[in-house]
């Protein structure tokens, strides 16, 4: 089997758990109390952010 075969392989393998762990998560905060609900999405709202400033950041580096 050649390397590319056997990466290709595993990407197909890896996929699924991908999806299931996604559903997970998004399922995850729809069992909190509302004000955890709340305080969730503030911080997914805040790692958002900084992620958003992180990239910029990043393609200004690039761009130099």
């Amino acid at each position: 089997m050649p390397f590319s075969a056997a990466a290709e392989a595993l990407r197909v393998a890896a996929a699924p758990q991908a999806d299931e762990e996604a559903e997970v998560a998004a399922l995850g905060h729809v069992l909190l109390p509302r004000k955890q609900k709340e305080l969730y999405k503030a911080m997914q709202m805040g790692n958002a952010k900084k992620k958003a400033q992180a990239d910029t950041l990043r393609a200004r580096k690039a761009a130099c």
